[in-house]
């Protein structure tokens, strides 16, 4: 699954964006059991195991007024020999407002959810429906 995550990641690099690549939130946590792979100095702070930080992930993506939940990645994914590419941040398309998102997220020990894209959407990123918003949920 690494692998296969690696390769997508620089496939997604290769489009030339200064922007940070994102991609499918199940394609960043199925088979990812490095802990430190996404907002590891809240380890210990409040953010819960990877397996239930996926599990909240998933619940808010199932929602009805969320179009998609993303995985912006660090940029030196390419260090990461033999460990998970670190995560950064997560993208939530959604139709409810800011404060609605920040309660969605409230026990994954985030350091605010921003509108928009912080560092820049890249190219690959899909478009928000009409109506909906994108919301950065960051760490450090």
């Amino acid at each position: 699954m690494r692998a296969e995550l690696v390769e997508k990641i620089r496939s997604l690099v290769e489009h030339g964006s200064a922007a940070p690549p994102v991609v499918e939130l199940d394609d960043y946590f199925v088979g990812n059991t490095d802990e430190d792979s996404i907002a590891p100095n809240q380890i210990d702070y409040g953010r819960p195991s990877l397996a239930d930080f996926y599990a909240v992930l998933k619940t808010i993506r199932d929602r009805s007024d969320v179009q998609a939940v993303l995985v912006g990645i660090h940029d030196d994914w390419a260090e990461a020999q033999d460990i998970w590419p670190a995560g950064d941040s997560i993208y939530i398309y959604t139709s409810a407002r800011r404060s609605t998102v920040e309660g969605w997220v409230v026990g994954l020990a985030a350091d605010g959810v921003l509108s928009g894209w912080p560092r820049g959407r890249h190219p690959a990123a899909p478009e928000p429906q009409r109506g909906h918003n994108v919301y950065a949920v960051c760490w450090d």
